[in-house]
């Protein structure tokens, strides 16, 4: 039933990982002190994509323009 909601009503989309995704993340500079492993992978997936990455995890913000911190 969340499915459903969130695809008809949001207008969000599940978004599947693929290769493209996973050779990203090996070539990602380092994040520093930052280590979080599916961070770092959701920001691969909006570079690859392109789309926007939305969070309220400022330190995520050093990855650049495909990250928008509210």
């Amino acid at each position: 039933m969340t499915r459903l909601l969130l695809d008809t009503h949001l207008l969000l989309r599940w978004l599947p990982l693929r290769n493209a995704h996973l050779l990203a993340v090996a070539e990602l500079e380092s994040g520093g002190d930052h280590r979080d492993p599916f961070d770092r992978l959701l920001v691969c997936q909006s570079r690859v994509e392109p789309m926007l990455l939305l969070t309220a995890d400022r330190q995520l913000e050093r990855y650049g323009s495909t990250v928008i911190v509210f």
